[in-house]
């Protein structure tokens, strides 16, 4: 057993992931940037969190040379620091705000500050206002040793941050080292919300559960409840970060910003926990929304809520699907002046192969074929209105959206509502293709 194993249980987060274990459930580790909007209100939104369930509280002290933050969180430091938040300031916060939270605190920093503010003086005074661990995300595990020291004598747990890319050594000097909880995020690059998490979380977590015992949370592009009942199947919590601080972003200025929090982490809490592999207790304990005390999520609410998540992604597939058309219209203006055939079959057989090869269900490879095909025989009538009429956008434009390499270097378009189906468009395989 590692030394973090062995010092896990005598502090307030040991405690509250020991809690979780029993209780089979995945906690939840909320982010939020201190001082965004400003820090009377930040002292809301930390009260709102505890209060709708959030099992660990992670205070961003705002930066301005981030490393690892995503735009959404970059955006809130910005206006953190606009707003006068320091370090000395954020403890502040804290010590204002801490006997009115049950959750443990966890303060999340570059090392920049503590540096300048002197290591012994921050673990003094973060201990003093109340703050149970410190994550320092540019701290090397090597050059760790002194600092975590002087954070264990005052009473703080120093949290280690592991990536797809860490080596099991490094890892394992982390769970030696570390106390409190490991944070393996799921992917590389910077923060923010995902749609789909990334296929090196599960890879991770296993790679860290061969090393220790110790509490592990996942975090980076968790924004939906489906995301923390994933990540419940082999860790034992699950951090958001960005879709919060972007819900912060989104009612700053509302008097219902408290509110609004509540209800998001709520929203997060009220999915159903998978039992995890790790051997912890199976499902069948009270809900997260239950043991925070808050509302009961049912089911007709939780039908409501995923109704208006489908309403979202329709609305963002007729965005990408427009992009889309754009592409076509234009690579069909550029085929017309090149003298190329409108109908590529090797082409087509590249996009599909492609998109076989993203797929990750639930939907099988069969059934993204046949949509993709459907996409392929819009998209070649699309193109032959693009070889007869000047292109809607410039190759330039698209090569800078958010359409990813099929816009970039493909020639797949989209229907657009506003086009109306032409003599040859066809609706089956091959029919509308050869008049090329």
């Amino acid at each position: 057993m590692s030394t973090g194993d062995q010092h896990a249980s005598r502090s307030r987060l040991g405690a509250t992931f020991a809690r979780l274990r029993s209780e089979g459930r995945t906690g939840l580790v909320t982010f939020v940037s201190a001082g965004d909007p400003t820090l009377e209100r930040s002292a809301e939104v930390l009260r709102a969190l505890d209060e709708a369930g959030a099992d660990v509280l992670e205070v961003g002290v705002p930066f301005s040379d981030p490393l690892a933050d995503g735009v959404e969180i970059q955006r809130a430091s910005e206006r953190a620091l606009a707003a006068g938040a320091t370090l000395p300031a954020v403890l502040d916060l804290i010590g204002d705000v801490r006997p009115h939270l049950t959750a443990p605190v966890v303060v999340f920093t570059y090392a920049n500050p503590v540096i300048r503010f002197g290591p012994v003086a921050f673990a003094r005074r973060a201990a003093e206002v109340g703050v149970d661990g410190v994550l320092v995300l540019d701290l090397p595990i090597e050059e760790a040793g002194s600092v975590r020291d002087t954070f264990e004598e005052h009473g703080l747990d120093t949290i280690f941050l592991l990536s797809p890319t860490t080596t099991q050594p490094r890892i394992e000097r982390a769970a030696a080292l570390g106390r409190g909880f490991l944070y393996g995020i799921s992917r590389l690059g910077v923060t923010g919300a995902r749609d789909q998490l990334a296929d090196s979380a599960r890879a991770l977590a296993a790679r860290i559960r061969a090393a220790t015992t110790m509490p592990l949370a996942m975090g980076f592009g968790l924004s939906r409840p489906e995301h923390i009942v994933e990540v419940g199947r082999w860790a034992d919590a699950a951090v958001v970060g960005s879709a919060l601080v972007k819900v912060i972003a989104r009612y700053g200025e509302s008097p219902d910003l408290a509110a609004r929090v509540g209800e998001y982490v709520r929203w997060l809490k009220g999915a159903e926990v998978a039992p995890r592999s790790s051997g912890a207790p199976a499902k069948g304990a009270p809900t997260a929304a239950g043991q925070a005390g808050t509302s009961r999520v049912t089911p007709e609410s939780r039908m409501e809520a995923l109704r208006s998540e489908i309403d979202r992604l329709d609305a963002e597939l007729v965005r990408l699907l427009n992009l889309r058309l754009r592409c076509a219209l234009v690579i069909g203006a550029l085929k017309r002046e090149l003298g190329i055939a409108i109908y590529q079959p090797q082409r087509e057989g590249e996009v599909l192969a492609n998109v076989r090869s993203l797929n990750r269900g639930p939907l099988d490879d069969g059934a993204i074929t046949r949509l993709f095909e459907r996409i392929i025989d819009e998209a070649r009538r699309i193109e032959r209105l693009g070889s007869a009429e000047p292109p809607v956008s410039t190759p330039a434009t698209i090569e800078h959206s958010q359409t990813g390499q099929t816009a970039a270097d493909g020639h797949e378009g989209a229907p657009s509502p506003s086009v109306t189906p032409s003599e040859d468009s066809g609706h089956g395989r091959g029919h509308g293709r050869t008049g090329d």
